[in-house]
């Protein structure tokens, strides 16, 4: 098996930025797996404004449903938090490992159709997606679920026990939100053996989760409160929980074989093609099962994949990664209104996916004549402002590109009439657009 390593910056990464395929070298394995190795110190991310302060902006907004104050809060962190995101993905010497951020952000997702997510949605990413992308998988659901941004999304708060103190006072009840979609989507699948007795144990074991303390007057994170919680003991999957088990519930899901096997296949198809191999998937579920969710023992899994590097690219990028990929093969960015913008115009707004399962992951939800239009329609944009950071484009094009570059897009290239129009047609590319 050869580890080439236009392959390993274009299926594995964000695309290529000039140079990056002669900076891998030989050994792009290495480069892959290195990645994997602490975090990467992202400056842009770092100077945000704390997380902590931004739940306590969300839980005070929300406690005083101060409609005015909210809304400026919301505007203000999520454009520092969306614009810096954006901007990382391009500048990032690290993008495999910004893939597999991206891959679990949108496995776990929350979306800013709530408002007070989108507050904290960015906080979502940085403190519960990216400090556990490469340990157990059972610590990054757990880091999610806890999350206000997954409870705010799901409606945890408003979840209690019918016969808890607080549940009969005000004589509500434990919403299922949370517990389903833990179930169909973040661990089993919706064919895991789950049923709807499941759904209705496990939405009374989180009951008591939620992150306002309750006396209503000191915001934070997490925080299991007794006094909403359903008492008395809570059947999920055959096993019986009882008190504060939230945790020893959702590591089970964890653990299950189930989630083994939905995760695998989920991950191939993001990685090597929308049709997964079996045998890829067998591989990759053996090691999932094997490490017990070792985020990255499965990640090391993918890179090893024969499937994966004995093709010719195949994925077609999602509008996140065009719009970076973009980026990346022009050097960089420093305009993040404009990332957002064409996020929001190629239909792929930044955190805002349409439901709990997130943004989907096959070419043929992005393949429209109208979703590509639009992507020509960025090229064309973007090459007219930034045309002369090429100063030849068939030789970006191969810098980028490598053995990749059909003959047509390199006779279109030479043949363009203007450098703008070769610029255009470059990020334009087939080529470009697929990973």
């Amino acid at each position: 098996m050869t580890f080439d390593p236009i392959l390993a910056v274009h299926r594995f990464g964000l695309g290529a930025r000039p140079g990056e395929a002669g900076r891998v070298g030989a050994d792009a394995r290495g480069w892959l797996l290195g990645q994997l190795d602490g975090a990467e110190v992202a400056p842009r991310l770092a100077a945000l404004p704390a997380s902590e302060d931004q739940v306590v902006a969300a839980a005070a907004a929300l406690r005083r449903r101060d409609t005015a104050a909210l809304q400026a809060q919301v505007v203000s962190m999520f454009r520092a938090e969306a614009g810096a995101r954006a901007l990382h993905r391009i500048d990032t010497a690290q993008p495999f490992r910004e893939r597999w951020v991206a891959f679990w952000s949108n496995h776990l997702c929350v979306s800013t159709s709530n408002a007070l997510v989108r507050l904290v949605a960015g906080a979502y990413e940085r403190d519960a997606i990216r400090p556990h992308v490469t340990g157990s998988f059972a610590a990054l659901l757990l880091a999610s679920a806890r999350h206000p941004a997954m409870q705010l999304y799901l409606d945890q708060t408003a979840s209690m026990g019918p016969n808890s103190p607080v549940g009969r006072r005000a004589r509500r009840g434990a919403n299922e939100n949370l517990a389903r979609e833990l179930l169909e989507l973040h661990t089993l699948g919706v064919d895991g053996g789950y049923g709807q007795a499941d759904v209705e144990g496990l939405a009374a074991v989180l009951t008591g989760w939620t992150f306002v303390r309750t006396d209503r007057t000191t915001p934070g994170h997490f925080l299991y409160d007794p006094l909403r919680h359903e008492p008395g003991a809570h059947v999920v999957l055959g096993r019986s929980y009882e008190g504060d088990a939230g945790e020893a519930a959702l590591t089970a899901l964890a653990a299950h074989p189930s989630t083994a096997a939905h995760l695998a296949r989920k991950l191939v198809r993001h990685f090597v093609d929308d049709d997964p191999p079996a045998d890829a998937v067998a591989a990759v579920e053996a090691t999932w099962r094997r490490t017990d969710g070792d985020l990255r023992a499965v990640a090391t899994a993918i890179v090893d994949l024969p499937q994966a590097w004995d093709r010719p690219l195949s994925k077609l990028r999602s509008p996140d990664d065009y719009v970076t990929a973009v980026g990346r093969a022009l050097g960089g960015a420093n305009d993040a209104e404009l990332l957002l913008r064409a996020l929001q115009t190629l239909g792929q707004p930044t955190w805002g996916p349409p439901s709990p399962q997130g943004w989907p992951d096959t070419g043929v939800d992005w393949a429209s004549p109208a979703a590509i239009t639009g992507r020509v329609g960025f090229a064309e944009r973007v090459a007219q402002v930034s045309w002369d950071v090429v100063p030849d484009p068939v030789d970006h094009a191969d810098d980028l590109l490598g053995a990749l570059l059909g003959p047509r897009t390199r006779e279109a290239l030479a043949t363009s009439r203007t450098r703008a129009d070769a610029v255009a047609l470059l990020l334009a590319s087939p080529e470009l657009q697929r990973r």
